[in-house]
């Protein structure tokens, strides 16, 4: 197993699978820990080409868990739908991340001085 480091835990390109799969793994792993059932989660999560449910979903609570391993992967499989199209609308990635641009400067003049010119102050 290749664990993802999680560097680009907010990556907000809805289409690529690369930018959604580690942030809905997350998004699981999270909600594990937050209800209580382990104190620790890794969530693994792999996709056959073509197929939109994953062919294999695994929770490793390193030992942690307070519920039967069993019940915590039963209760992931039925409350998280992991398709795309459901990473997509559950996690709102079609959402712009950032506010309207700042106004910048359109010319280079704008930004430095000109030759022979004061600087300000």
């Amino acid at each position: 197993m290749a664990r993802h480091g999680g560097a680009r835990s907010r990556v907000r390109i809805p289409p690529r699978s690369t930018a959604r799969v580690p942030n809905a793994a997350r998004w699981v792993a999270k909600h594990v820990v937050a209800s209580g059932a382990a104190e620790r989660c890794e969530v693994q999560v792999a996709y056959a080409i073509g197929v939109a449910r994953p062919v294999s979903v695994l929770v490793d609570t390193f030992g942690t868990e307070r519920v039967d391993r069993t019940k915590i992967a039963k209760a992931v499989d039925a409350l998280f739908d992991l398709r795309p199209a459901a990473i997509i609308r559950d996690l709102d990635l079609r959402r712009p991340l950032y506010h309207a641009p700042r106004p910048t400067a359109t010319s280079a003049a704008a930004t430095r001085a000109s030759p022979g010119s004061r600087p300000h102050g």
